[in-house]
């Protein structure tokens, strides 16, 4: 998995706010921020959702998504589905409501796309229903990081329905966009003490600059050219 750098910038109202002179006796003035990466809610968590989408894969040994709905069983014992969109997320939901995050942000790793071209030759291609969307917003997710290796695994089509899918939920994205300049606008997302301001910054791997190269002429997908660091 690329790594991903979260770039936080606030503008606080009132006063200079210096983080380091902060009265720490207070929680007013103070961002409560949840952090998460790797979201991957296709493959077998697609298949037990509501609306699960063609479970055909293009991986090198496993085929069919509800394989792995096979292997869960075969060590947790049988279980009903389709679940509850919030089903996912367990007790993160207890402790959200214990002690509620300002912004809930994650890096997304799976297309909303019933597109059925993957990208050709990637082998690992995350996707899942765009009708399975709740399974964020149940979750109250503020904005999703697309700024990963898996933004194009349905290639052009896939990410196109992937933005409005998120958009039409009301969750903030950054990281890629359908130009360029959309790809390289952070998101923002207003909160009670300013508003934070989020890019999606990804790190590149050695075998990823051809798909980089490849995607910056097909879609909106801002990076430097073979640099060390790209931002989408």
């Amino acid at each position: 998995m690329l790594s991903i750098s979260l770039v936080l910038i606030f503008w606080l109202k009132g006063e200079n706010y210096s983080f380091m002179k902060q009265d720490t006796s207070s929680v007013n003035n103070l961002v409560h921020l949840f952090l998460c990466g790797d979201v991957m809610t296709g493959r077998g968590i697609d298949q037990i959702l509501p609306y699960p989408v063609n479970p055909i894969l293009y991986e090198p040994f496993v085929k069919d998504a509800r394989d792995y709905l096979y292997l869960a069983e075969l060590k947790n014992g049988r279980f009903k589905y389709p679940v509850s969109f919030s089903y996912i997320w367990g007790d993160a939901l207890k402790v959200w409501k214990k002690m509620p995050p300002s912004v809930k942000i994650v890096n997304l790793e799976t297309s909303f796309t019933v597109h059925d071209r993957p990208w050709p030759e990637k082998g690992i291609n995350y996707r899942m229903h765009p009708k399975n969307i709740k399974v964020l917003t149940s979750a109250g997710i503020d904005l999703c990081s697309l700024a990963n290796n898996h933004t194009l695994d349905w290639e052009r089509h896939g990410l196109i329905e992937t933005l409005e899918t998120l958009k039409e939920s009301g969750i903030v994205v950054a990281g890629a966009g359908k130009n360029e300049k959309e790809a390289a606008t952070p998101g923002i997302i207003p909160v009670n003490v300013g508003k934070a301001d989020r890019p999606g910054f990804r790190g590149q791997k050695q075998w990823y600059p051809q798909i980089l190269d490849r995607a910056r002429e097909y879609v909106g997908n801002k990076h430097t050219s073979r640099g060390d660091r790209s931002l989408c």
